[in-house]
């Protein structure tokens, strides 16, 4: 999408707004927060993730959202990212 430019009449930008409403009338589930996709070391010192971070235990799925109160965070079950998958790319 191009950045804003107030020179630009109103009219010039109508198809991108058309184009950018339709795209979001098409989403099936939309949820105001961030992803991310996380790798963790577990609490055994002798395991392999300690050592190499290509053998962190996950990927894990965290949702963190504001609510009434402070910064929520919950963490997504293996099988609720299925939304996600193929559409969104998870922050690494």
């Amino acid at each position: 999408m191009p950045a804003h430019n107030a020179s630009r009449p109103a009219a010039a930008l109508e198809p991108g707004f058309r184009q950018v409403r339709q795209e979001l009338q098409q989403l099936d589930y939309f949820l105001k927060g961030t992803v991310l996709k996380r790798l963790m070391k577990c609490g055994q010192p002798q395991c392999a993730c300690h050592r190499d971070p290509a053998k962190r235990h996950g990927p894990y799925f965290e949702w963190t959202y504001k609510g009434q109160r402070p910064d929520r965070q919950r963490e997504a079950q293996p099988g609720g990212c299925s939304t996600l998958s193929g559409r969104h790319q998870a922050a690494p």
